[in-house]
């Protein structure tokens, strides 16, 4: 018995990756963060990286960019502003596969096949926190407020 629980403990250890695989959608306790690009990566499944940029450290499961069977895409925002749905954040990147190409894969590309398909290290503008989800009552109306009001009680991440 104890050779066999020895044994798949060794064979989970063994599949363990660095990086680990994101999992799931943002809920209500989760901060808000709008940004702009300097490129138009709407499209692109985006992944994060260390601070020094040369390491991806998490990085989603091809089923994770699904919501109720729809990609979970960023939401489009006043101006040139998008809404994140997936944990951006200031080491985030963007790689060339789409969501769809993604989507389609059975499992997630390696670490080195992702690092391979980054596109931009440094891919924003602007990024700003603004508060929590939960908070909102009508979170893209709200938003729009806010950035017309150039992110007014938003805090500048980038």
């Amino acid at each position: 018995m104890r050779i066999s629980i020895l044994l798949l403990l060794l064979v989970l250890a063994g599949g363990c990756r660095s990086a680990k695989i994101s999992t799931g959608m943002i809920d209500a306790a989760e901060p808000v963060i709008i940004y702009q690009t300097k490129g138009d990566y709407y499209l692109n499944v985006p992944v994060t990286m260390n601070d020094a940029k040369d390491k991806i450290v998490s990085y989603p499961g091809p089923s994770d960019l699904l919501f109720e069977g729809d990609p979970v895409y960023p939401v489009r925002l006043r101006g040139t502003f998008l809404l994140d749905r997936r944990g951006i954040g200031p080491n985030t990147v963007f790689t060339s596969y789409t969501y769809t190409e993604y989507i389609a894969l059975e499992e997630p590309p390696s670490i080195q096949e992702l690092l391979d398909h980054v596109l931009d290290r440094n891919p924003f503008e602007s990024m700003y926190e603004c508060g929590k989800r939960g908070h909102y009552a009508d979170l893209v109306k709200q938003l729009n407020e806010k950035i017309e009001e150039d992110c007014k009680d938003c805090e500048k991440i980038k």
